[in-house]
């Protein structure tokens, strides 16, 4: 497997309502209960946790942080270990209603911009 395809669809839910309907289509679309976690305030005491555990499992500090802040507010999350579906996933969870950092439109997380490594090239004469 190649280290930079994404394998975890994340999604966040208002209602548990929208994150259950998820979860059956999710299973209905052949992802198996192993593949998909659920995080609820009501439900877990991980909901505190959110951002080192999905952190661990390979999401950027911003968009963790982005999901536990909506743990926080009580929403819903789904978890999806997607494998080579990232993409079916993703749209099941945006199907029935899931929010992201990125489509959000609520404040996800700063972009930064891209990290640049290694020595700053010169300036050319003229420019500072």
């Amino acid at each position: 497997m190649n280290a930079d395809t994404v394998t975890l669809a994340v999604g966040t839910f208002r209602s548990s309502k929208q994150a259950e309907n998820a979860v059956n289509d999710l299973r209905r679309g052949g992802f198996r209960d192993d593949q998909i976690a659920v995080v609820s305030q009501e439900e877990d005491s991980l909901t505190g946790e959110v951002l080192a555990v999905l952190v661990g499992l390979g999401l950027s500090h911003p968009e963790a942080g982005f999901y536990q802040d909506a743990c926080d507010a009580g929403r819903t999350l789904v978890v999806v270990e997607a494998e080579n579906r990232y993409r079916a996933a993703q749209l099941v969870l945006e199907r029935n209603g899931s929010c992201d950092p990125y489509s959000d439109g609520e404040g996800g997380p700063e972009d930064a911009g891209p990290l640049l490594v290694g020595m700053p090239l010169p300036l050319k004469p003229g420019r500072n």
